[in-house]
């Protein structure tokens, strides 16, 4: 489920249309080969709360930029490239100690705002 989606993606992610962040919360086990073409990459809960902040600043970013901007969908483009967040196995985020109350807030604001600013 994970590689057919990328690999239909190859031409978009090495022409830097499409810039993928991936979570791998088994140690990068079922990742580690596609990692040169992910733009970040986390493999346990601290990188991973890390990467769920910055992926929620870029997207908060691209909104006040549309919203200067006056658009509604974001252009495609190099400067705006497509931002895919992949989490592999959400069941190990979501049952991950004490940290999940965190990571669910930040997945809660990200998945309800994420179509609008070319990120999902």
């Amino acid at each position: 489920m994970l590689w057919g989606p990328l690999r239909q993606m190859g031409p978009m992610i090495r022409a830097g249309l499409v810039r993928p962040w991936v979570i791998d919360l088994k140690g990068g086990v079922e990742t580690d080969r596609g990692a040169p073409l992910f733009h970040r990459w986390a493999t346990d809960m601290p990188s991973t709360l890390t990467l769920l902040e910055d992926f929620l600043a870029s997207m908060t970013a691209r909104q006040a930029w549309m919203r200067e901007a006056g658009l509604r969908d974001c252009p495609i483009s190099h400067d705006t490239p497509y931002e895919l967040l992949i989490i592999d196995e959400l069941a190990m985020l979501t049952a991950y100690g004490e940290r999940v109350r965190e990571a669910l807030r930040l997945l809660a604001v990200i998945l309800t705002q994420a179509a609008r600013p070319g990120t999902a």
